[in-house]
């Protein structure tokens, strides 16, 4: 498999997309006004214990408190000059903590929609070959080295080196690394965990102690590998500091590196392209098939739909050839925008038991190579296939959108006619108030065509009966969905309804 990585950077954004034998597969941003909270350390003060939900919330200086599940609670969370491990002050026993305990915790998936950063105790820090971990002694090496030799070769390493009172994890990276090249990294990531623990003593909760979250160091660490055939880079800037360091460390990996000044890579790649269907609720099946992913709070459901192929025939084979289309998509999809939780997945109906035997094989060996490892349950009954996902990475739509003003986010609005029954519901109810006077109905342009078309009857029946005087006035600023009544009288706004905008549904 041929391994290609786009860096694009332009002022203070930094865009990488990563293809696999030509196909997008990864895309990865970074702006100056967005950057990844993943991984970060912080010293934090516990706000709630919550029995029930076993779990802390913990206040560290965001928006929203974060969540610590009791299960993800350490004993260990200090170590001394010589790296071995202290117990905290106070005891940790989660039942035990109280509100104003402060406690250091590491960022293990980012605040989304509602929902706080989910947290642990069991602090890490990872660098190209190891990941360090002060609160155990295991030795694990990554799933992704198959040959049985260099994993012991490695296994060994991580004995002889491993510092005591800590864990390592040896990544992928470090397969045909010597032990010399793997102890240097070990020692520099102690100083960094010593120092990152001195700081947080010093410190007053809440206070980000750590941060990981620079996109190069990223790169580095977890985007290149030994697999990579080509690096094309449009900044000079970056293809320099990127070289210098690879020189260093991965000489291999320095010879992929080409700079193209003054292009577009992302439009030369044909990424543009696809950066557009990646934010689209439907992306398109070579066969006019399509996929429908639709987040929700709870889940992802993701519908698979026969669309144009479904007009050429119905039988098993045609059937068969959309659902493979979309299992193939879907695995892309799914490291495109990165998505996470619950997703369940409705393939087209398959009466054959072995093309849904099929189909479903097929469906893991696309997702194969999914950093993420995907959990894939059996195919239901019903032709559901259900899986849960761990979010890798902060691309999703807030990276790239801003919630909507008209909708807040949820992709709909009051329609018309509930805002115009409610505005004569109004008057039946208040109209005996205001008996001769004048009221005006401010609304958007859209509103009061609407109501002067066909429904201005109806409001003026109403009105009639009070011997009410109404005047609309247009204002371009409201949305469609803001109608507000004003009494010329008292000249005051005495009703509104942009109340209905969310609230309402």
């Amino acid at each position: 498999m041929k391994k290609t990585i786009i860096i694009s950077e332009t002022f203070d954004e930094l865009r990488i997309a990563v293809l696999e034998d030509g196909v997008f597969v990864e895309y990865y941003i970074e702006s100056g006004s967005d950057i990844s909270i993943m991984d970060n350390i912080y010293k934090g003060k516990v706000i709630a214990v919550n029995r029930s939900l076993k779990a802390v919330f913990v206040d560290i200086g965001l928006e929203k408190g974060a969540f610590l599940p009791f299960n993800q609670i350490s004993d260990k969370q200090f170590i001394d000059e010589n790296f071995k491990a202290i117990p905290l002050k106070t005891s940790i026993d989660p039942l035990k903590l109280k509100n104003g305990d402060e406690i250091l915790v590491q960022i293990i998936k980012e605040p989304i929609s509602t929902k706080g950063a989910r947290l642990t105790t069991n602090i890490s820090i990872s660098g190209r070959y190891i990941v360090l971990m002060p609160n155990t002694k295991q030795i694990g090496i990554s799933k992704k080295i198959k040959n049985r030799n260099e994993r012991i070769r490695l296994f060994k390493i991580a004995k002889e080196i491993r510092p005591k009172e800590m864990g390592l994890i040896l990544r992928t990276s470090a397969q045909g690394h010597s032990i010399e090249e793997i102890d240097e990294e070990v020692k520099k990531l102690q100083i960094k965990m010593y120092n990152i623990i001195k700081d947080a003593e010093k410190q007053k909760a809440p206070a980000l102690i750590y941060t990981d979250s620079n996109l190069f160091d990223k790169l580095i660490k977890d985007i290149f590998s030994n697999g990579i055939s080509e690096c094309v880079i449009d900044s000079r800037e970056f293809y320099e500091k990127l070289r210098e360091y690879l020189n260093y460390t991965e000489p291999r990996l320095a010879k992929t590196l080409v700079l193209k000044e003054n292009i577009d890579l992302f439009r030369e790649y044909g990424i543009d392209k696809e950066l557009k269907l990646m934010y689209s609720m439907s992306v398109p099946l070579p066969s006019g098939g399509n996929i429908v992913i639709q987040p929700t709070e709870a889940l992802i459901s993701i519908d698979v739909n026969s669309g144009k192929s479904g007009l050429k025939a119905k039988h098993e084979e045609m059937i068969l050839r959309t659902n493979r289309e979309a299992a193939k998509e879907i695995a892309r999809q799914l490291r495109l925008r990165d998505l996470g939780g619950i997703i369940v997945i409705d393939f087209i109906d398959m009466g054959s038991e072995e093309h849904k035997k099929k189909l479903f094989e097929e469906f893991k060996s696309f997702i194969r190579n999914d950093k993420s490892k995907p959990f894939i349950f059996e195919m239901s009954p019903l032709g559901l296939i259900e899986m849960t996902r761990k979010r890798v990475r902060d691309v999703s739509s807030t990276t790239i959108y801003e919630p909507c003003n008209v909708c807040r986010g949820t992709g709909w609005i009051i329609g018309k006619d509930v805002i115009f029954m409610e505005l004569i519901r109004w008057f039946k109810r208040n109209g005996s108030s205001y008996k001769g006077r004048k009221l005006g109905i401010i609304c958007n342009e859209e509103f009061e065509r609407y109501v002067q078309g066909k429904h201005i009857d109806y409001i003026e029946e109403e009105v009639q009966k009070y011997n009410i005087m109404i005047e609309f006035i247009n204002d371009p600023h409201l949305l469609i969905d803001e109608v507000y009544i004003y009494d010329f009288d008292k000249s005051e706004s005495i009703y509104e309804l942009n109340r209905y905008r969310v609230d309402y549904i």
